[in-house]
């Protein structure tokens, strides 16, 4: 990519915090990108303590007509510093990539952007990723490619993607003109991606991009959301605990937004994301948390034995040897 004086048709967007070891790569991810666009990258650089905000400020002097950076004398957090950022995009369509992830094929924005110009329904489009776990001790290790296994594109009714759709943050394009005006209610979830992709669900519908992955998604990283990941037990505890919380607060601010329009989808999706932490609780061996847990969120979910509660509880009940001898003989529920 030329520095270009032009407007950019896509605005990359990336929020960052203490992400010292990482930034270099998310920022090369975005610069490599061969367009026959425009395109700008805006960090939001939300006052790091180690040595990023240098970092991104050298590549900004580096590409004045490319990178454009957000400072902050005081730290924001995550939701705020990612608001402001993409406040300050100017494209048509806003590519995500946070500052300890990255994009792996040079031609990912000019696939997504004639994806979207081809298909004017589409709200978003996101495609298959690869997962990098970092451990606490700096070991490294790749995990599936998520998605890779879908052949041709696909369009997704926006009932549909609220209904089982999650697409990481790396993985997303979207038009800007979604966020023409921001629902309120994006002001107040517990973070900016999910929340985004339920806004453009309600107004589009969702598109999916078949092939291999075009960007890997770093779990346990310093500065991150789930920098716990792989902490110490009461660490990934609390981190899920936390996850399971935020995702229920998300839910709740949309079914509002919404006037109860995806009221029954969403008590559904709900339920799948309990026993799914319900699910994880319980293969750590944390079955007092899994009780705990359920007691604590069967107040907010109407009493149902749906297929995601018939596969848990045999689970409990049975244990693990005798429940994957049943399970195998039908499909996950995950």
């Amino acid at each position: 990519m030329k520095d270009l004086p032009t407007k950019a048709l896509v605005s990359v967007v990336m929020i960052t915090y203490n992400h010292k070891d990482n930034i270099h790569k998310a920022i090369e991810g975005v610069l490599m990108q061969k367009t026959n666009f425009p395109f700008e990258l805006i960090i939001g650089e939300d006052a790091s303590t180690d040595g990023t905000r240098e970092i991104v400020e050298n590549y900004a002097k580096k590409f004045p007509g490319i990178i454009k950076i957000l400072s902050s004398d005081k730290n924001l957090g995550m939701t705020k510093n990612y608001i402001r950022t993409v406040q300050g995009a100017s494209g048509k369509y806003i590519a995500l990539c946070e500052g300890d992830d990255y994009w792996t094929d040079a031609l990912k924005l000019q696939k997504q952007v004639d994806f979207m110009n081809f298909n004017p329904e589409c709200t978003l489009c996101y495609h298959a990723y690869q997962t990098m776990k970092v451990k606490p001790d700096s070991s490294i290790s790749i995990g599936p490619k998520i998605g890779a296994e879908v052949t041709t594109n696909k369009i997704i009714s926006g009932k549909k993607a609220i209904e089982s759709v999650y697409a990481r943050t790396v993985t997303i394009l979207f038009r800007i003109s979604v966020l023409d005006p921001a629902p309120e209610w994006i002001y107040k979830a517990p973070y900016g991606d999910y929340p985004l992709l339920l806004t453009c669900a309600d107004k589009g519908s969702i598109g999916y991009l078949a092939g291999p992955p075009m960007a890997v998604y770093q779990r346990g990283n310093k500065g991150s959301y789930n920098e716990k990941a792989f902490g110490n037990e009461n660490e990934v505890l609390k981190l899920n605990l936390k996850r399971l919380n935020d995702h229920f607060r998300c839910f709740d601010l949309f079914n509002e937004y919404t006037n109860l329009k995806y009221n029954s989808i969403i008590q559904t999706r709900k339920r799948r994301w309990l026993y799914r932490f319900l699910f994880y609780f319980l293969d750590n061996n944390n079955r007092q948390t899994v009780l705990k847990t359920f007691f604590n969120f069967r107040k907010e979910l109407p009493l149902k034995l749906d297929y995601y509660a018939k596969l848990f509880w045999l689970r409990y009940i049975l244990g693990e040897v005798l429940y994957k001898k049943l399970i195998n003989k039908y499909p996950k529920p995950f």
